[in-house]
């Protein structure tokens, strides 16, 4: 069924910080609705896959969801044909904090044990991502970037860019605030801004290289089918709260069973063209995230030791190849072309509290007749999409310039501007959860015809804080290493000892 692999961003987060106090927007599940019925609610998600947003706020009334759509229709929807619940909360005024109220929730209609074992899942999963970044739009900071995540060590250090949506040019510059939310010992090296002018006809995103392209006639997928011939068109086709996501069917898991899923995604193609930008929205899961850590944890005492191998080249070869092999946090795109499927480029993984949109470039030289079909094969329980599309239009001209901050001032109140100038491994670290950067961009001026997209560049790492008493467990390290698919067998057999864990609490 197709409501199967319906999620909802339930970390869409925002939050608005005034003279009188701040709000957060968050998701609940409906459990947590029945015991505090007092929420005003912003937005719900039916079972049906139906969106209805109240401006004026919600109510749970006798067992019902009753508001006001923004049309003045009056709404009244039974709590048990509702999936996801979105709420306004209220909290005391902050300077200088910033706090993420986040609830984890997954919403998949029919499995309600799964969704309970995978929520407890998800709480874990909270502890481990990496940085956020908050955009101030003119009235308050939104989250608006998750740069490097599964960089868990050094070793695995990168740069990344970070599509800022909400940043908003206030007296001449751009705030922004570096924030380190979960347990973890954050590490940045760099952060800049790059500020890309262009022509108003288009958007600009960027590919796993960070190269910058114009999408100027972006098309909607013909078909977006799994492997099972089911059509997600419709959830994969606009940007909207719903997405797909790869996932971990509770009733199949036989340990080696369930492993992947495939999507085969079909475009038109026009007569005689040989390239084309693939445009993705998406990101890895919550689950994805926990079991970064679950793999982590298995070093246990060891987990120094191969910290200090991974600065290695041959170890970081290593971990590229597995990366390529094992799809987990980056994700192969293949195209069909003479007879066969052939590799294109790849999906960065990030989030999952924040969904980026990717460009990955296409060379469509041996593609014959007039459709594009991709191929992609997510590990189950990984990776979670929002939107496919596809651009044939030529690049046009962007102006991009690099911006230092002017003023960066570190949670401690030291001056950091030096420390983000440039990728040098002379570190900013926020080695607490709740500790905060503010930085501060010029805004340079931008030509009256011109449109302006600007990027958070950002290079750093972070170390999750595990148990480093227990001893490693080589042999499922190993295995995971070495053996294809082996990673998804155990994140099967992490799931379904939540899941027994749950069902032998409630006898």
């Amino acid at each position: 069924m197709l409501c199967k692999r319906v999620l909802v961003f339930a970390t869409l987060v925002c939050f608005i910080v005034g003279t009188h106090g701040c709000y957060t927007s968050r998701s609940i599940t409906v459990q947590h609705l029945k015991e505090k019925p007092k929420f005003k609610i912003l937005r719900i998600v039916t079972t049906a896959n139906e969106v209805y947003e109240f401006p004026d706020g919600g109510q749970f009334i006798e067992n019902m969801i009753v508001g006001y759509t923004a049309e003045g229709e009056s709404v009244k929807i039974p709590i048990e044909q509702v999936s996801v619940i979105y709420v306004r909360e209220f909290g005391p005024t902050t300077t200088g904090k910033v706090i993420l109220g986040v609830v984890l929730v997954a919403a998949l209609v029919g499995i309600v044990v799964a969704i309970i074992a995978l929520d407890r899942a998800l709480d874990a999963a909270a502890s481990s991502s990496c940085p956020f970044i908050y955009a101030f739009d003119g009235k308050g900071y939104v989250l608006d970037g998750e740069p490097y995540g599964g960089a868990v060590c050094q070793g695995l250090q990168r740069t990344d860019y970070c599509h800022m949506d909400y940043l908003k040019p206030v007296d001449g510059e751009y705030r922004i605030l570096l924030a380190n939310e979960l347990d973890e010992i954050q590490y940045t090296d760099e952060f800049k801004l790059l500020i890309a002018d262009h022509s108003r006809d288009v958007i600009v995103y960027q590919d796993a290289n960070g190269d910058i392209y114009t999408i100027g006639d972006a098309q909607k997928p013909l078909h977006v089918r799994d492997a099972d011939g089911d059509d997600y068109y419709q959830l994969l086709s606009v940007e909207d709260y719903l997405l797909w996501a790869s996932y971990i069917d509770h009733s199949e898991i036989n340990v080696s069973g369930n492993l992947r899923d495939t999507l085969f995604i079909s475009f038109p193609k026009p007569r005689e063209v040989e390239k084309a930008k693939f445009v993705v929205s998406g990101c890895n899961t919550f689950w994805g995230s926990h079991m970064l850590r679950q793999m982590v944890c298995l070093f246990g005492d060891q987990v120094a030791t191969w910290y200090e191998e991974m600065m290695t080249p041959r170890w970081q070869q290593m971990i590229e190849e597995w990366n390529d092999q094992v799809e987990l946090y980056q994700l192969q795109v293949y195209i069909w072309e003479d007879g066969g499927w052939k590799h294109q480029g790849e999906i960065m993984g990030g989030g999952p509290f924040v969904s980026e949109t990717r460009v990955v470039p296409l060379d469509l030289t041996h593609v014959e007749g007039d459709s594009v079909m991709i191929r992609l094969t997510p590990p189950s329980g990984f990776w979670q999409f929002n939107m496919f599309a596809i651009d044939y239009s030529k690049d046009l001209p962007i102006q991009v310039q690099e911006v230092s901050a002017t003023r960066a001032t570190a949670h401690d109140g030291r001056d950091i501007c030096d420390k983000l100038e440039r990728s040098d491994t002379d570190y900013y670290v926020m080695p607490e959860t709740g500790q905060q950067a503010v930085l501060v961009f010029p805004v340079p001026e931008l030509r009256p015809d011109f449109e302006r997209t600007v990027f958070a560049k950002v290079s750093g790492y972070y170390d999750l804080k595990i148990d480093t008493d227990e001893p490693s467990q080589c042999e499922q390290i190993y295995r995971i290493l070495t053996e294809p698919d082996y990673a998804v067998i155990f994140s099967n057999s992490e799931y379904q000892k939540i899941l027994s864990q749950y069902v032998s609490t409630q006898k």
